[in-house]
């Protein structure tokens, strides 16, 4: 089957992005409104995104009620969405003979679950992590360490399921939950928080961790913004992702779309009992892989389908970098402010279901009839989902919360006979559900005849 074609993308990367910076590139400074509270007592120059609301009240209102501004939150009766009951809702998953319960008193959220002695407890549910495909739960240990808790729940299957058998496991063997591997400040904090300081102590092997704001701010994506703030504007004293590069603007985002590792050689605080999931305090406009190291197809197998897209989430960047758009759209090639809006997390720039949003660029296949002869499914994408550019070009294989899939960000046209000789979802068959791989590979051939 043929791909799309690389075509020169209409926009600048600098346009592509005007949302992501919007407010930097022509903003002149004036003097900092008197409502603006700047303190950055917290954390050294992060303010927090109370402080960007009076100049740039659209942003701020988009980010508000975007999912960054909830990935985590203290756990209250509007932050979770799991199935708790006062009854007790009883995990299928036991442990061990140890029943998991997840248990709601008054306005407090529990776990009953095995500790690392073995003994079954309750545990206090602190904070959720995650509000719209899945849910997950973290409680507070005595050394300072966050830990996320053994239980997630899924929201399309309506239920809550062991995360990952790590209650079942062998307390101490590295992989249950209570074990220091799995601390939330490893794993989840950096990702997470805006103006993170880890706080840790490796003498005492303490945290006393701080942050500056228990969500994905304007400052993950801008930089610490105290100047910014008491200049009242201007474009010298903050990051501004529209005026970065293609690989800089992609890094800004590809921080926390990606999957990998950083140790102290790159930044992380020694001594910790483990390496860190994500890039520790790397500034918007630094490069990526100068402060992680991300997962490979050839070291992590399991992340991976066999033929080299992503099996697993929160691999965004790890796709689009093995893309044609990116290797060969050179600095006008898109960025994902080409498609997302970067201030409502949940928000595409234009529609996917009349092509649209990829249309901006391909703009050959906006007729009817070219788009029916290059997707041999009509020319009605609304009509007939097999002329819709995603579901070949972006198919729902990105396993991430039991039943959910995520959209694929490879952009590889389907071929039949790859997916047959990998043992990679063919994205004709995501459809076509009742067929096989032999009907798929001969109605290729028909419908593609020359295709590469």
């Amino acid at each position: 089957m043929r791909r799309f074609r690389v075509v020169t993308v209409l926009v600048s990367a600098t346009a592509a992005s005007v949302g992501l910076g919007a407010g930097c590139a022509s903003e002149e400074p004036r003097a900092a409104p008197p409502s603006v509270t700047v303190d950055d007592s917290v954390v050294p120059g992060y303010v927090g995104s109370d402080a960007c609301a009076s100049c740039h009240e659209k942003e701020f209102a988009q980010w508000k009620a975007s999912l960054h501004s909830r990935m985590e939150q203290a756990a209250t009766s509007s932050s979770v969405i799991g199935d708790f009951t006062e009854a007790g809702t009883v995990v299928a998953a036991e442990a061990e003979g140890k029943r998991i319960v997840m248990v709601k008193k008054g306005d407090e959220y529990w776990i009953e679950a095995p500790d690392a002695n073995g003994e079954q407890r309750a545990w206090r549910i602190d904070r959720t992590i995650g509000n719209r495909y899945k849910q997950r739960y973290l409680t507070k240990f005595p050394d300072g360490s966050w830990h996320t808790l053994p239980v997630q729940w899924f929201e399309k299957d309506g239920k809550f399921v062991e995360w990952h058998h790590k209650a079942s496991v062998k307390p101490g063997s590295g992989d249950f939950w209570a074990d220091d591997a799995w601390q939330w400040q490893l794993k989840c904090a950096g990702c997470h928080t805006t103006g993170l300081d880890l706080g840790w102590d490796a003498a005492t092997k303490t945290y006393s961790t701080r942050w500056r704001e228990l969500a994905i701010g304007c400052e993950s994506c801008h930089g610490p913004g105290k100047e910014h703030v008491l200049a009242g504007g201007g474009v010298g004293n903050v990051d501004c992702p529209s005026r970065m590069t293609l690989p800089q603007q992609m890094d800004a985002c590809g921080k926390c779309h990606s999957r990998g590792t950083a140790g102290p050689e790159l930044g992380a605080p020694a001594g910790l009992p483990g390496k860190l999931a994500y890039p520790y305090n790397m500034r918007p406009g630094s490069r990526l892989d100068d402060r992680f190291v991300q997962v490979t197809r050839e070291k992590n197998a399991a992340e991976f389908w066999p033929d080299g897209s992503s099996k697993n989430h929160h691999q965004q960047l790890t796709d689009h970098r093995k893309s044609e758009m990116y290797l060969h759209g050179g600095e006008k090639g898109p960025t994902c402010t080409t498609c997302h809006d970067p201030h409502d997390a949940n928000a595409l720039k234009l529609p996917i279901e009349d092509n649209s949003l990829c249309n901006q660029c391909h703009e050959d296949f906006r007729d009817g009839p070219s788009l029916a002869q290059h997707t041999g499914h009509g020319a009605d994408p609304v009509a007939n989902a097999g002329a819709r550019c995603v579901e070949c070009h972006m198919p729902r294989i990105v396993e991430h919360a039991g039943s959910q899939r995520l959209r694929s960000h490879t952009y590889w046209g389907p071929d039949a006979k790859r997916s047959r000789d990998t043992k990679t979802p063919d994205a004709c068959l995501l459809c076509h559900k009742d067929k096989d791989s032999a009907w798929s590979e001969t109605e290729s051939a028909r419908i593609w005849p020359s295709a590469k």
